[in-house]
């Protein structure tokens, strides 16, 4: 049996990763950058930054994601009991009660 392999320790390297794997996809899916940014809605300035570092702010990944259809495995991310985030998903969970786990 194969080790599962060790996830990266420091932010900076987990950003790599990031930058690494969207870089990756973009090239299977044969886009230029400026094609992926266009189609994320970023500017090209910012596309190309979080490409090359991973740095920027969840709003970018997601934008990354979806215009790579993707974006639901980030909404996966956020999903409350079944309920994704959204237009008035702030009230809806101020309003939801948290629940421990456990038998009850």
């Amino acid at each position: 049996m194969t080790a599962s392999p060790t996830p990266p320790t420091s932010q900076e390297t987990r950003q790599r990763l990031v930058a690494l794997r969207v870089r990756q996809f973009r090239a299977k899916l044969g886009l230029t950058q400026a094609a992926a940014a266009a189609s994320a809605g970023l500017p090209l300035r910012t596309y190309r930054r979080f490409e090359a570092s991973g740095r920027g702010n969840v709003g970018t990944l997601y934008a990354i994601a979806v215009a790579f259809g993707r974006g639901q495995m980030i909404e996966g991310v956020f999903t409350i009991w079944g309920d994704r985030v959204g237009p008035g998903s702030e009230a809806r969970a101020s309003q939801t009660p948290l629940r421990a786990a456990g038998p009850g």
